[in-house]
């Protein structure tokens, strides 16, 4: 039964993959940019998560947890990566294998595609595994998955923030930062070392 259940889920999955990875390689046959694969790689986990909400009889809260977890995680990756694979050229990556492969390319590229696809696939197995859980409880292990989820989507939004004021200060003339006595910078270790 949970085998059968389990088929299902990474058969439907990997139809879905398959056709996402495969609209994927023909946009970079147009642009010649495979760096995009990141981004989808990256949206592939939503879809994915998405696929197994609406497939999987398991608790609702649960399941609309790990989806909304999920979907912050996978989307904002993607939209990262998509910006940036859209605003400049290709990956040094990408540009490599491409020389690497000469004119077989674009088949060895359509192949790393879909082994992409695959590995997201295998790697989203655990959130299809959660979903079916039917316990209509969360358990203390899976508060504390969503706490730890937490600690890392904001502490990397955190992260910025040392980024941002060291743009700010640098930005400013020389002269507003100097504090009296020996020329050195305001007191705090931390904008000292900028």
């Amino acid at each position: 039964m949970i085998l059968n259940e389990l088929l299902v889920l990474i058969a439907t999955g990997g139809i879905a993959l398959l056709i996402v990875f495969t609209i994927t390689w023909l946009i970079q046959l147009e642009t010649k940019n495979a760096a995009i694969v990141d981004s989808i790689w990256s949206a592939s986990f939503p879809m994915l998560a998405l696929i197994y909400f609406f497939l999987t009889d398991g608790f609702y809260k649960r399941n609309a947890l790990i989806l909304m977890m999920v979907f912050i995680w996978g989307m904002r990756l993607a939209s990262y990566l998509f910006i940036r694979a859209s605003s400049h050229p290709e990956d040094i990556r990408y540009t490599v294998l491409r020389e690497q492969w000469g004119t077989r390319q674009n088949i060895l590229m359509l192949r790393f595609f879909y082994f992409q696809g695959i590995l997201a696939l295998i790697l989203s197995l655990p959130f299809a595994l959660v979903m079916r859980n039917s316990s209509h409880e969360l358990k203390i292990v899976e508060w504390i998955g969503a706490a730890i989820w937490v600690i890392g989507v904001t502490g990397t939004i955190q992260d910025q923030i040392p980024i941002t004021i060291s743009r700010y200060i640098m930005q400013r003339p020389a002269t507003s930062l100097i504090c009296g006595g020996g020329g050195t910078l305001t007191g705090s270790p931390f904008l000292n070392t900028i």
